[in-house]
């Protein structure tokens, strides 16, 4: 493989790297009064896109990042493959991982890229208005000024909603460079929700967060351990805990409608165990986390009855019905999803492959070949 893409453990020690990791944005002025607001309002259409948990979600998530597990993880990182290199074989984050954690929808019912309808454009049109009366002179504006508008004209209508949905996919769906800005290339993406269409959200933040680990190892390799990432590093941390348990701090008891990824909020993790010392170890990582649990939001059933090899056959004989696990497998292995690419004058989109194959095992498919 290219040298820039070498996996840092080939390179460093996981002590070493020196990687910044950004945590979640915190809750902006008025942010949580808003959102509570707009999740109330806007009950109805929310649920039915498949954002209404996720936007509550980012109200008050609170992960601790332990900066020395995530190194070891993210050294292992391989950008050819998007896959975790071990040992004993990979491991990878899948969509999966991004259903149940972050309860972003993953699939849906409009392609982001498709033209907006004539209702799409007018609300886009309105959002535009809004966001020059709003910055006036200024060359940016931050968050906390398009809550305060709102906060004080009160305006319920589909230009708050889609402003809202602007603004969560900014700060948390997709972490820009600049936390306190709001990516106008997102305004499009917003405005399909706000009209009631369902857009496969969890694929566009896995395939940005799969750049932005390439980005991370091309720059470290090319440049040097000293600098600042845009990884998602609370969901990075929540999927290094749901993955190796022996790291992973007792998970907090939640009622029946708390979401999963509350139960590791402001843990703090074992320092007993580093992961450098059981990653290479193949009975130490949990291949499917998400079969049972007492204390989740809801029950994620993906998976087969048993271990089947993923042959031809196996594939073609999955049951595609929705709720089938056929379904479930071919929402999750796309050949590329899309990502969201931050650059300094603008943003675009383009596509990242997707490769769940390479790590089958954690869809309940291809036994582990046991060492001798």
């Amino acid at each position: 493989m290219p040298n820039n893409d070498t996996p840092l453990h080939r390179r460093f020690l996981g002590d070493e790297l020196d990687v910044e990791y950004r945590a979640r944005p915190g809750l902006f002025v008025k942010w949580k009064e808003w959102n509570a607001s707009i999740s109330t309002r806007f009950y109805a259409v929310l649920k039915l896109v498949k954002i209404l948990s996720s936007m509550w979600l980012s109200s008050g998530l609170e992960v601790y990042r332990d900066i020395p597990s995530l190194n070891q993880l993210v050294s292992r990182w391989c950008p050819t493959t998007h896959t975790f290199l071990t040992n004993w074989g990979e491991f990878s984050i899948t969509l999966e991982d991004v259903y149940t954690l972050l309860f972003l929808p993953i699939c849906g019912t409009a392609s982001i890229i498709a033209p907006l309808s004539d209702e799409e454009k007018s609300l886009m049109s309105s959002l535009k208005a809004f966001v020059e009366s709003l910055k006036k002179n200024k060359k940016q504006f931050d968050l906390p000024d398009w809550i305060r508008h709102f906060h004080k004209e009160d305006g319920r209508d589909l230009v708050e909603l889609a402003t809202s949905i602007a603004l969560w996919l900014s700060t948390y769906v997709f972490h820009p460079k600049n936390p306190r800005t709001v990516q106008s290339d997102v305004f499009p993406l917003a405005c399909k929700p706000a009209c009631g269409q369902q857009i496969p959200l969890g694929a566009l933040y896995l395939g940005t967060l799969y750049h932005n680990l390439d980005s991370l190892v091309l720059e470290v390799n090319s440049k040097g351990t000293n600098m600042t990432s845009t990884v998602d590093a609370c969901f990075l941390q929540m999927f290094i805990w749901e993955r190796f348990t022996k790291l992973s701090p007792p998970r907090k008891c939640l009622n029946s409608d708390n979401p999963r990824p509350w139960s590791w909020a402001r843990s703090r993790p074992k320092k007993s165990v580093k992961l450098c010392d059981i990653i290479d170890n193949v009975s130490e990582f949990t291949f499917r986390p998400y079969l049972t649990n007492t204390y989740i939001y809801f029950t994620l059933d993906l998976y087969p009855g048993g271990v089947a090899s993923l042959t031809e056959d196996v594939c073609l004989s999955l049951d595609i019905s929705p709720g089938g696990i056929g379904f479930w497998f071919a929402i999750c292995l796309p050949r590329h999803i899309l990502y969201f690419l931050d650059n300094a004058k603008s943003a675009s989109w383009s596509f990242t492959v997707y490769r769940p194959g390479h790590v089958a095992r954690q869809f309940g498919f291809d036994q582990h070949v046991p060492h001798h």
